[in-house]
């Protein structure tokens, strides 16, 4: 079955494919398309899909091969792909197509944000975590020193094609990590998903692609309805989509490059969220028992190396985008399957949250 999820923001529409065999269709149509494409391609990907790689590559006017992981997500690296796409030649009516995983799909969405003040731009995730939360919405980044996606802009891509058929390759970390995006929507604004997750056989790379393609379909829905609504997040609503990644983010700086992965992280800002919440105790158990059944950490000693110090933590934490001052705009889970923002002292949740952890 194929869904189109029609995205109507302030630019063009966003046209959102979910099917099985989707990445043959776009092969297809690119070739049809007036114009032509700049190709920014997941190395990883590269690798693991040789020939679909190899036929786009063929058709391109430009190459770049990115390495994925949070570590190339840099300027330096944006710099050098705005370099080659118009060392390429393109025209402001050409395309950059990227395929990759959130990493890259963030880089390759900045560079045509910038190039020429914008080109059209066609996104292909390859990992569950891309597939189900990164790739929609428009938001692209890289990342500095001082904290993770402070370097972006808002660029909404003209197609999202999401072929589930291509995430049956990924190594069982790259599909976890995808795992905790699909938490956060379950936990924060589906009871109905959480409920359906619980039904089906535990989630793995070996699930079949018709049921990730449901998942992923599910998921976007819930995404898209709060992107509609808020695209350029300033009624507050699409701060909700921040579900437990204040914590998230600053662990994952704190980490460094490629040393916890974003669903990690997520997972255990959730599991500090149920727990200092406004939650009832059975919820709070049935909360995490979900967070249990898909196999996410519940203590930082499962997933880094040694327990992280507040104090180093807290210089992180104050760069969050959410921040006012010394508030934070915190998304709050009030009941299963639903969240809300509230305004808190940011130094008072970050050290409920951390105490919840330890």
């Amino acid at each position: 079955m194929r869904w189109d999820l029609r995205l109507e923001s302030p630019g063009p529409a966003t046209r959102v494919e979910i099917a099985c065999g989707a990445s043959r269709d776009l092969l297809r149509d690119l070739e049809e398309l007036s114009g032509t494409f700049f190709l920014v391609l997941d190395q990883g990907f590269q690798e693991g899909h040789k020939t679909l790689a190899e036929s786009l590559s063929e058709k391109a006017s430009g190459v770049a091969l990115i390495p994925g992981g949070e570590s190339h997500k840099t300027p330096e690296q944006l710099i050098r792909l705005c370099s080659h796409i118009v060392g390429a030649g393109l025209g402001r009516g050409d395309r950059v197509v990227v395929l990759g995983g959130g990493a890259v799909l963030d880089l390759g969405g900045l560079a045509a944000a910038l190039v020429l003040r914008g080109l059209p731009l066609i996104q292909v995730p390859t990992t569950l975590l891309s597939a189900v939360d990164a790739c929609l919405g428009g938001k692209c980044a890289v990342d500095l020193p001082e904290g993770r996606n402070l370097l972006g802009a808002f660029h909404f891509a003209e197609r999202i094609v999401v072929d589930p058929e291509l995430l049956g390759t990924l190594p069982k970390t790259e599909f976890s990590s995808g795992l905790g995006e699909v938490a956060k929507y379950g936990l924060g604004f589906s009871k109905i998903l959480m409920d359906w997750l619980r039904e089906i056989p535990p989630l793995n790379a070996q699930t079949s692609p018709k049921l990730l393609e449901e998942l992923v379909h599910r998921c976007l829905r819930i995404k898209s309805d709060v992107v509609l609504e808020d695209p350029w997040e300033k009624k507050g609503l699409r701060r909700t989509l921040n579900l437990g990644h204040s914590l998230a983010h600053a662990l994952e700086a704190l980490a460094g490059p490629d040393t916890l992965n974003h669903g990690n992280a997520v997972a255990l800002g959730l599991r500090a969220e149920l727990r200092i919440g406004k939650l009832s105790p059975s919820e709070q158990r049935e909360g995490e028992a979900f967070l249990d059944h898909l196999g996410l950490p519940n203590a930082f000693e499962q997933v880094l190396p040694s327990t992280p110090k507040l104090e180093e933590l807290r210089v992180f934490f104050s760069r969050d985008k959410k921040r006012e001052g010394e508030w934070i705009h915190e998304p709050r889970i009030h009941s299963l399957g639903g969240c809300h923002v509230e305004r808190l002292k940011a130094s008072s949740y970050l050290e409920d949250a951390f105490s919840a952890l330890v």
